[in-house]
């Protein structure tokens, strides 16, 4: 029963790693819990603006988003354009979060975002290997191809899965999640085949390569 009661102390939080580390550790558990949860985000959200911001900076340079977002440093080569964006809509994100309390929802809806993303950047690469089969190849997947798609097709359906598995919440959140990423998806497909003025020259480069 005691054990119970503990595991139920520590999922009733939205912070169950706190209450966690007291069980271990005592009161000196909540001061552990604190400190590994601070590096834990400063470390993740560093690593997430670094890399995401590459990735912007790249669009950008394509013609898919603004191109104040392809900035870069002349001095550090950081792409300082990307940070700014990724950054300010992190910052503006974390506030909404904070104020309407939307963690749970938030963090449901992420993982199915990643989800469908990964799915979507494995289907590209089979996609740019069966367009430009003569294209010089910087990395091979270990993977074989069945299991490429295999996953291709689980990853959505989980992140699905976890989406209408919120109790009390599933249609509203789980109908405006699917409604806002097509929304999204329509608006920077558009953007993309609209303005995107090197289109051509890309095209020139994948048959030069």
């Amino acid at each position: 029963m005691a054990t119970r009661m503990q595991v139920a102390n520590i999922t009733a939080t939205d912070i169950p790693q706190i209450p966690y580390f007291v069980q271990i550790f005592g009161q000196r558990g909540s001061a552990v819990g604190l400190v590994l949860s601070i590096l834990a985000i400063v470390s993740c959200f560093n690593a997430g603006v670094m890399g995401g911001s590459r990735l912007i900076h790249a669009l950008a340079r394509e013609g898919n988003f603004p191109k104040s977002w392809g900035k870069i440093s002349l001095n550090s080569g950081a792409p300082i354009g990307g940070v700014l964006a990724l950054g300010g809509l992190a910052a503006i994100g974390s506030v909404v979060i904070v104020c309407f309390n939307l963690a749970e929802i938030t963090a449901v809806v992420g993982s199915t975002i990643v989800c469908f993303v990964y799915a979507a950047f494995m289907w590209a690469v089979l996609r740019l290997r069966k367009a430009q089969p003569n294209a010089r190849r910087t990395f091979r997947s270990p993977l074989p191809v069945w299991l490429q798609w295999f996953m291709i097709g689980v990853l959505p359906v989980a992140g699905i899965g976890a989406l209408f598995g919120l109790e009390g919440k599933t249609f509203y959140y789980g109908l405006a999640t699917i409604t806002g990423l097509v929304v999204i998806s329509a608006v920077t497909v558009l953007w993309s085949t609209k303005y995107n003025s090197n289109a051509a020259a890309m095209r020139l480069q994948a048959k030069a390569s």
